[in-house]
């Protein structure tokens, strides 16, 4: 059998019930400020002073190691590098970076032609140049700072003619991401 009990319903006052339900609201904001600039300085490669021999048949090279800076030199049968005076490793130093952060490296306009100053005749350099480093990346430290090297290979021309005494130049781009 089944037995069914009625009960009054509950009321509550209307102070009562503000009573039970307090509520308020306030507005707030969300900020952010990005800062994704960070500053690359550095020091050029420079293969030294040398005495060069170019040859229509083979080519001579010069390497600096950019862990190093050991010199290392190749030549051909006919194409030489003699050194005068050693070369220094390029260097890059990042400041003001994200802290910990691991940033890409990469090197544009690789390999470049390196030439004379001022005798357009003269016979041209290609250079390719390198990042030390595992596979290009590195990691800043914890003020967000870093500095990898930059070595690379000068060889002689195929294309004949004579290299004229004087300066050579090229130039190469650093770029750094994250």
């Amino acid at each position: 059998m089944l037995l069914a009990v009625m009960l009054p319903a509950a009321t509550l006052s209307p102070r009562a019930a503000l009573a039970q339900a307090p509520s308020q609201a306030a507005m707030y904001t969300v900020s952010v400020t990005v800062d994704n600039s960070f500053s690359l300085g550095s020091r050029g490669l420079s293969f030294g002073t040398i005495a060069a021999t170019a040859s229509t048949t083979d080519s001579a090279s010069i390497t600096i190691n950019g862990n190093d800076g050991k010199t290392t030199v190749s030549n051909g049968t006919y194409a030489r590098i003699i050194v005068v005076e050693p070369g220094v490793p390029g260097d890059a130093d990042v400041t003001g970076g994200p802290p910990n952060t691991l940033m890409s490296v990469s090197i544009t306009s690789n390999p470049t032609t390196v030439v004379h100053k001022t005798d357009g005749a003269a016979a041209t350099f290609s250079a390719v140049m390198n990042a030390y480093g595992a596979g290009y990346n590195f990691t800043t430290d914890a003020a967000g700072a870093m500095t990898f090297v930059v070595g690379g290979t000068l060889t002689t021309s195929t294309a004949g003619g004579i290299y004229s005494d004087g300066t050579y130049t090229g130039s190469y781009t650093v770029a750094v991401t994250y």
